[in-house]
């Protein structure tokens, strides 16, 4: 059978039971087929999966009398206290997108767990608005960056870069995401390269009448080639580094990054990293001390050659 006809007769279940599109004709419709196969449709969720589902003749609409073998499903797929924690430990990390809308999801999610749940819950987690916050992301950017990703549609942006200079840019949103409290908007620019904008310095967005180009992006793929959200697809570099025993440590324990261990010996590891240029990647390293030495490409090592000698010169003083 072929695998639109299962899909189809799964989205009829689900429009029957969630609904008002409950008639024949109406189903038709909506997945652009004939009320035949609508019937076909109702006979193969009977037959297969169970449903019992009868015509009511008067109001002339489908009524679902028993779920079949969704009803394990949907049974199944319920909250558990469990998960209401792990959404709010995620939601806590990211209040910075909205802090009120994500409060209201709290207080709504809050109330698939027991009293005893909620108690401690509430005592685990603070969401708070503070005035630092206040205004931080302007809502209706956002509403504008999800309506052009739904629809698949081209943006006009005003941005402020790091050098405090405002541009014009003609963006394809592909993705948000967030890193050390700050929200970052993903989007292919004209030259159908990656660029990676904080949302607090997008100053307006307008929604473009042309349609995006189809796009292979992946945010796993994308976010794994990212240090410190330094992005673009043209700067995709291979970047080698030997670390000590202690550094290596630290880097093994690094998750969702792009690398492989290509050398081990007694005291050392050596890491072969694919990532976008060589500026996040540059701060990490900073971070590890004297625990690293980079062995390609030769621009990072004298990167960080230079960088040494100025924090020896500024602290010489």
């Amino acid at each position: 059978m072929k695998q639109n006809f299962c899909e189809n007769a799964i989205n009829t279940f689900i429009s029957i039971s969630d609904s008002n599109i409950q008639g024949r004709t109406e189903l038709a419709e909506k997945f652009g087929v004939t009320e035949r196969t609508i019937s076909s449709y109702v006979k193969y969720l009977k037959e297969e999966l169970g449903v019992e589902m009868r015509w009511d003749k008067k109001n002339k609409k489908y009524v679902v009398e028993d779920q079949g073998i969704f009803k394990e499903i949907i049974n199944n797929s319920k909250l558990k206290p469990v998960d209401i924690w792990l959404i709010l430990i995620i939601l806590l990390r990211s209040q910075y997108i909205l802090p009120t809308k994500v409060k209201i999801i709290k207080n709504e999610l809050l109330k698939f767990v027991g009293n005893k749940e909620k108690e401690e819950m509430e005592k685990l987690f603070s969401f708070e608005k503070t005035n630092q916050i206040d205004g931080y992301y302007l809502e209706d950017i956002l509403e504008d960056i999800y309506k052009a990703f739904i629809n698949k549609k081209k943006v006009k942006m005003l941005y402020r870069r790091s050098s405090e200079d405002i541009r014009k840019y003609i963006i394809e949103p592909q993705n948000i995401t967030f890193d050390n409290g700050r929200v970052y908007l993903i989007a292919f620019n004209e030259n159908k390269e990656d660029r990676t904008y904080r949302l607090d310095r997008i100053k307006r967005i307008e929604i473009l009448d042309e349609n995006k180009g189809e796009s292979d992006f992946s945010l796993p793929d994308y976010l794994s080639k990212s240090w410190q959200m330094f992005g673009g697809r043209e700067k995709e570099t291979r970047i080698v580094v030997k670390f000590n025993k202690n550094a290596a440590k630290i880097i093994e324990e690094k998750v969702a990054v792009n690398k492989r261990i290509i050398n081990e010996e007694c005291d050392y590891v050596t890491y072969e990293f694919i990532a976008y240029g060589i500026d996040g990647i540059c701060i990490e390293l900073l971070g590890l001390r004297d625990g690293f030495k980079v062995l390609e490409p030769m621009e990072l090592r004298e990167k960080i050659y230079e960088i040494g000698k100025r924090i020896v010169e500024n602290h010489s003083n």
